[in-house]
């Protein structure tokens, strides 16, 4: 009774706050899917809503691994599974770990909580089904960028609730808003949290707020921040955003600097991932 009551309180949250984080979005979702896609495509089955497209990339291995769910940035506006494809292949090889990166509903089709159901139903299949995918149950960790730390956190709070351990999220330079904040207070975020930003000062004054209200929920987490590094470095480091016209606009920032901030970023996110998975505690 107590988890149903904990589930309502949590929708209950995002449902009344998504105004504030809608109001000036104008959703122009543009087309980012991508020719020769190293992951699998796989399509996972809901009862009662539309199928959720993810990719899946599956670490061949002996024994089960661990499960890295990645969701891509954008805005919630923009943005595609896809383009995460190099990435998350990396962590695949690197990390020994199964991933699956979800392309979840931008804004323009459904508004939150939509997409954090769609994050929840994906992890719950996987879980459910970690035979079939070589997985160790409930060892879990998430990965968002900008948007979709947005719905990670939420997402990942009702699976602490449903009982499904997450060992970790690591969130890049979320969007946040006072939904989280509320989540937070309530003493929802029950799993370990890395912040990871950038330079960009609108969200880290709202990342700066986040932190104040984690210290005082007594959540555990680390704040890691590179004040020197763009938007989206980590991105930009991999083919899909450098090969798209569409971006050579930001490219041009993109220099070697940039270049080696995200590879010690990367090797820093590797080290991470695999002691959150493995590493017994």
């Amino acid at each position: 009774m107590n988890t149903i009551i904990n589930f309502v309180g949590i929708l209950i949250v995002l449902w009344i706050v998504q105004y504030l984080f809608m109001k000036n979005k104008k959703p122009v979702e543009q087309s980012l899917k991508k020719e020769n896609l190293i992951g699998e495509k796989v399509f996972v089955p809901r009862e009662q809503f539309p199928d959720v497209e993810v990719n899946l990339y599956r670490y061949d291995s002996e024994e089960p691994v661990g499960l890295v769910v990645v969701a891509h940035g954008g805005a919630l506006i923009n943005g595609d599974a896809d383009m995460t494809d190099s990435f998350c292949d990396t962590l695949r090889n690197d990390c020994k770990c199964c991933v699956v990166s979800i392309n979840y509903t931008k804004l323009g089709q459904q508004k939150p909580p939509y997409q954090q159901q769609e994050i929840i139903d994906v992890t719950q299949y996987f879980m459910k089904n970690a035979s079939s995918y070589n997985l160790q149950t409930g060892n879990v960790v998430m990965i968002g960028f900008s948007g979709g730390s947005y719905l990670q956190i939420g997402a990942a709070s009702i699976l602490m609730d449903f009982q499904l351990r997450i060992k970790g999220l690591i969130a890049f330079y979320p969007m946040l808003d006072d939904s989280i904040i509320k989540l937070t207070d309530m003493g929802y975020l029950k799993y370990p949290i890395t912040v990871v930003t950038a330079n960009n000062a609108q969200e880290n004054k709202m990342v700066d707020t986040w932190c104040e209200h984690m210290d005082q929920a007594n959540v555990e987490y680390e704040r890691k921040e590179y004040v020197d590094a763009m938007q989206g470095f980590i991105e930009y480091n991999f083919p899909e955003y450098m090969n798209d016209a569409r971006f050579k606009r930001n490219l041009r920032s993109f220099d070697e600097e940039q270049k080696d901030m995200a590879h010690a970023c990367m090797m820093w996110l590797e080290n991470t991932i695999e002691n959150l998975l493995y590493d017994e505690k």
